[in-house]
């Protein structure tokens, strides 16, 4: 008799590799959190996304040979001009998401020595020291960000600091964080990183609250056009919803 097991196809195998792979380095670079998300709820299409988006700038920053010299960036500064210009710091930060955080940081640096508060350098040199492993320093560049601008890039820095919260330690404080954005822009995409970060603590019950919260809110939007700008979210904090009734189901 006939084996009448399905075949696995190999482009299968190969595209569970390749997201495997796009989630280990999201994951090595620290990622912002929705990265992660899309890369594990969207499969497989958030991997390509990841890669598109990220990891080939990452790969068209890199020097052809030899060690890539911070200084040389300055270069494409006006002549006379003894600081970064926009331009520098668009390469700073393309070498900062290609996690190349001491070829970033001089030009940051650089910046702040001439605007101390320029937002734009405070939040890159923050995500570099975030990346080295420096919670700590990147939670005291965040907060005179955040000082300055508690928006700054649509509330993603105030995500990042969230972030750093949290790898300092400081997990009551990044919740605070959160559930301050989630109830200031009542987006589901914030309020489903606020599930995250109650699922990772503990909160489990909470965590699910929060997201079926977010789900009802999102089905009374007034207009399908509404609805259906969010529905990539709407559907992840459903995925979200059912692992998280999966893993206290004792069955």
């Amino acid at each position: 008799m006939d084996d009448q097991t399905p075949q696995v196809p190999i482009y299968a195998y190969v595209l569970l590799a390749f997201s495997i792979w796009m989630l280990v380095d999201a994951y090595r670079k620290r990622a912002p959190l929705h990265w992660l998300l899309l890369i594990v709820l969207f499969f497989p299409f958030g991997a390509f996304a990841y890669f598109a988006f990220v990891k080939i700038p990452e790969l068209r920053a890199r020097p052809m040979g030899g060690h890539f010299n911070p200084m040389g960036v300055l270069a494409t500064s006006p002549p006379g001009a003894d600081f970064p210009t926009d331009r520098d710091l668009d390469r700073a930060d393309t070498l900062e998401e290609a996690e190349r955080y001491r070829d970033a940081e001089p030009i940051y640096l650089a910046m702040l020595e001439r605007a101390p508060e320029d937002k734009r350098s405070l939040h890159g040199l923050a995500r570099c020291r975030l990346g080295e492993g420096k919670p700590q320093e990147a939670v005291e560049l965040f907060e005179k960000l955040l000082t300055q601008d508690r928006e700054y890039r649509n509330f993603g820095a105030a995500l990042d600091y969230a972030d750093a919260l949290w790898q300092a330690g400081q997990r009551k404080d990044c919740l605070e964080v959160l559930e301050g954005i989630s109830k200031m822009t009542d987006r589901i995409n914030h309020r489903l990183a606020l599930a995250h970060y109650l699922a990772l603590d503990g909160q489990r019950e909470r965590a699910r609250e929060a997201i079926s919260a977010a789900l009802a809110d999102q089905q009374s939007l007034a207009s399908p056009e509404s609805r259906a700008g969010s529905k990539f979210w709407t559907e992840r904090a459903r995925e979200m919803l059912a692992r998280l009734d999966r893993d206290s189901d004792p069955s």
